[in-house]
């Protein structure tokens, strides 16, 4: 049983967070995907394969955290290692792409960039909306899974080398999710 009291209320909130932005459009995603290629018996083509596998990815993180959060009601401390590794790579897995997409507005409202009209680069209503998205889906998820593995890494005295391993880990997961894709 998962004691809440043991559990440090910075840890504790990001979690409900990050449950109810992850679980929330994770759900709403999987039932949309659901409704089209099981109830409607839509064809499933790359695109839904992608939707369906960035959707059990985006749960799976939740279970890190979920992971986490058990070792502080936990009598004996296993793999405290890593668990820090895998918070900081779902941190920076989820921080890299609003965190680039900001840089490259930055760069294109102080005159450094074209804007291509497209993409990341995109400076009309619709790219500020995906990029609020962005934040919103990704960012803010991301921001709390740092809260978490801070607080994590500091309860359990992890070394800040797993730290940095996972945020290098999560940024060449992201990449090979991106040459999988592609």
């Amino acid at each position: 049983m998962l004691r809440l009291d043991a559990i440090p209320n910075t840890s504790k909130w990001s979690f409900f967070w990050l449950l109810l932005i992850i679980g929330g459009f994770s759900f709403y995603v999987l039932t949309a995907w659901s409704i089209d290629h099981i109830f409607n018996q839509e064809r499933i083509d790359e695109t839904g394969w992608i939707i369906l596998g960035a959707s059990i990815i985006r749960l799976i993180t939740l279970g890190i955290v979920f992971m986490a959060l058990r070792t502080y009601s936990t009598p004996v401390k296993r793999n405290t290692k890593l668990i820090a590794l895998a918070l900081f790579a779902c941190s920076s897995g989820q921080l890299v792409y609003p965190l680039a997409e900001l840089f490259v507005k930055l760069l294109v409202l102080v005159g450094l960039w074209e804007s291509t009209g497209k993409g990341i680069s995109n400076m009309q209503a619709e790219g500020w909306f995906n990029h609020g998205a962005a934040w919103l889906i990704f960012g803010i998820p991301g921001i709390l899974f740092v809260r978490i593995g801070l607080q994590y890494s500091h309860s359990f005295r992890i070394s800040r080398f797993y730290l940095f391993a996972g945020s290098v880990l999560g940024i060449l997961l992201l990449l090979l999710i991106g040459v999988l894709i592609s």
